[in-house]
């Protein structure tokens, strides 16, 4: 007897229409709606490096904040340009 999301049971199906549901679905928000969802998904990236490169730094001084700050909210801002500009290629 198979298991339950084995081999057989049409998997490949599911996933293939959970993607399609995605793409719809990413479709039909309104731009604001989807710039909200890309800004939630880089603040909680940023937060989770963050909070661990605080746990990592032995002494922290206002200078190091100042430098991990600038670098992270560089690099959050550079890859959705990065990104658009690949994807309207």
């Amino acid at each position: 007897m198979p298991r339950p999301g084995g081999r057989g049971t049409g998997n490949f199906e599911k996933s293939k229409d959970f993607k399609g549901s995605m793409i719809r679905l990413i479709k039909n928000l309104s731009p604001w709606k989807y710039i909200m969802i890309l800004a939630l998904g880089l603040a909680t990236d940023a937060f989770a490096v963050s909070i661990c490169k605080g746990l990592a730094t032995k002494k922290l001084e206002i200078k190091h904040m100042c430098i991990v700050g600038i670098w992270f909210g560089g690099f959050q801002a550079l890859m959705p340009i990065i990104g658009y500009y690949l994807g309207s290629t």
